[in-house]
């Protein structure tokens, strides 16, 4: 079976112990991770040279502009490679998830083994209450910039609002997704898998971003802990898709209709502590109140092992030769293998029910 039938938990579990099931085995795991790296630098190497296949001295001039942390959406194209050598992201994190976990992909999205679309569309509203007037007062108002849009602004405000959502939703899934359940496959204990999945998601998410910066680094870690906390607690990636997706969408929404902005973080950027603090304040408060709804919601946060792939007879055959039985799967066995290993237990059910139908009569 390519999906494993204890590759799951037998018993109910959370979101970043979904790979812990029996079934699990640590070379997979590493397997998994390492598909992950290759499939990554492969596909997002692919999409990069791209623009410089069809203007290598445009491209020349793009890629400087991102160095110095510059978002120009006067160059949709080159917007959109950018966008797109993340969003490869998606389908490799779901590559690693098959071949390291052995688990349905959509346990990745969350415990029920599917994007919850109506708890991520109310996620998405709460996290723009508390993001988009921040980002209206401190670009107008404290910024004091003007309204200058890029030109197609309509076609510029298509691709943000379709691929920044899908750029956000493929970190998430690598660093708050396949991360967190892959440190919960190999670690032993929800508590100690949790903390050491949230200290690793941090920091490694800041640091993917390229700064080192004392702020920088803490500001990008701290929208990694919450989400990594909201992710834990609502049982899926939606709250933190939708924190990620609003922060990212609003910024180059603004830099739509503003002009070129210093938005991406890069080796040099250089936050200060007012940032680090306002960052704290965003992505702590849109995820208490995402929290504080999902609590009112009653939203599951634990899988349902009724939903656990059921073992066939060759998967049976195959781990009795290995010296393991599985009680519960009794009725799929042959009739003789049954009577072989629970023939006493058999007959004492029989006996059970015979005397209930006697006492009926």
């Amino acid at each position: 079976m390519f999906f494993l039938p204890h590759a799951l938990p037998s018993q109910p579990a959370e979101y970043h112990k979904l790979g812990s099931g029996t079934d699990k085995r640590w070379w997979r795991v590493l397997l998994g991770f390492l598909a992950l790296v290759v499939a990554s630098l492969i596909l997002m190497t692919l999409v990069t040279l791209v623009p410089f296949l069809l203007d290598p001295m445009g491209a020349l001039k793009s890629f400087d502009a991102i160095s110095s942390g510059q978002v120009d959406l006067n160059d949709l194209f080159f917007f959109s490679v950018l966008m797109l050598s993340l969003i490869v992201l998606i389908p490799v994190a779901f590559l690693a998830t098959i071949l390291g976990l052995r688990i349905r992909p959509g346990y990745l999205l969350s415990v029920a083994d599917k994007m919850r679309w109506g708890w991520l569309a109310q996620c998405v509203l709460l996290a723009s209450v508390v993001f988009v007037p921040f980002m209206l007062l401190s670009t107008f108002v404290l910024e004091e910039s003007t309204i200058n849009p890029v030109n197609n602004l309509g076609l510029a405000l298509v691709l943000v609002v379709v691929l920044v959502p899908l750029q956000s939703a493929a970190e998430e899934l690598v660093f708050r997704g396949y991360l967190a359940q892959t440190v919960g496959a190999l670690i032993p204990g929800r508590v100690v898998s949790l903390v050491v999945a949230t200290v690793a998601s941090t920091l490694l998410f800041a640091a993917a971003h390229g700064s080192f910066h004392l702020t920088t680094f803490a500001a990008l870690g701290a929208m990694a802990f919450f989400s990594m906390l909201l992710t834990w607690y609502t049982g899926g990636l939606e709250g933190a898709i939708a924190i990620h997706a609003v922060n990212n969408t609003t910024i180059f929404v603004m830099a739509a209709l503003t002009g070129p902005l210093d938005a991406l973080v890069t080796e040099g950027t250089d936050v200060g502590p007012a940032a680090f603090l306002v960052a704290m304040a965003l992505d702590g408060g849109s995820a208490a109140l995402i929290a504080w709804s999902a609590k009112r919601r009653g939203l599951v946060r634990h899988h349902d092992p009724k939903r656990n792939p059921q073992p066939n007879l060759a998967y049976l055959v195959k781990e009795y030769g290995r010296g393991r039985v599985y009680p519960q799967h009794r009725e799929l066995y042959p009739p003789q293998w049954q009577a072989a290993l629970w023939g006493s237990a058999i007959r004492a059910e029989e006996n059970i029910e015979s005397q209930a139908r006697s006492n009926e009569f």
